[in-house]
């Protein structure tokens, strides 16, 4: 049992309440008093920053919350694109990026689907193309045909000339300007 009891605990409180009232207006004097640009200039910046785990201050920040906060398009507006790109390392860019992976995840099939053919064949000179290359194989097999045949008529002159035995040996010259050549004698073929 407390001797003081409701008494003592009240003096408890108002010593406690003046205490920190003396504690509040003593802080506040030191504050006013201080000179916080020479104080500033006492601080070990490099000691200061040596205490300073860095890891566990990431770990409380919320990237999430963060990245809310950011407006992007006045950031863009800002940055000055041309400097930023002159500094970018486009190679280690660029052997960073998953070629294969971004062609795995192409629907080939959706874009050629996407792809208007007949629009596409009055853009260019499809058609026109396709008829000449059309007729250009027609103009083959027609050469093709005629080459045969021109082969076809020599080989049957060279047999027609054979069987009439007719002389083959081309002119010595124009015939008013080259003596003729005598004829040769006709060999006797045996009888049997």
């Amino acid at each position: 049992m407390d001797p003081l009891g409701d008494f003592g605990r009240r003096v408890e409180d108002t010593l406690d309440g003046m205490a920190q009232t003396v504690a509040d207006q003593v802080v506040e004097r030191v504050v006013r008093a201080l000179d916080v640009d020479e104080l500033l200039d006492r601080i070990d910046v490099d000691r200061l920053l040596d205490r300073i785990d860095v890891d566990r201050l990431l770990d409380r920040i919320d990237v999430d919350r963060l990245l809310d906060r950011i407006d992007v398009a006045a950031l863009v507006d800002r940055a000055d694109i041309g400097a930023v790109i002159g500094r970018l390392d486009v190679n280690g860019v660029v052997e960073r990026i998953d070629v294969g992976g971004i062609v795995e995840r192409v629907d080939v099939n959706a874009l050629v689907d996407r792809v208007d053919l007949d629009a596409l064949v009055q853009q260019t000179e499809l058609g026109a193309i396709v008829a000449k290359s059309t007729s250009g194989l027609t103009t083959a097999a027609l050469d093709a045909v005629r080459s045969q045949g021109v082969g076809l008529d020599v080989f049957l002159n060279r047999w027609v000339n054979r069987i009439v035995r007719r002389d083959l040996r081309p002119p010595a010259g124009p015939p008013l300007l080259v003596p003729p050549v005598p004829e040769p004698e006709p060999v006797p073929v045996p009888v049997p």
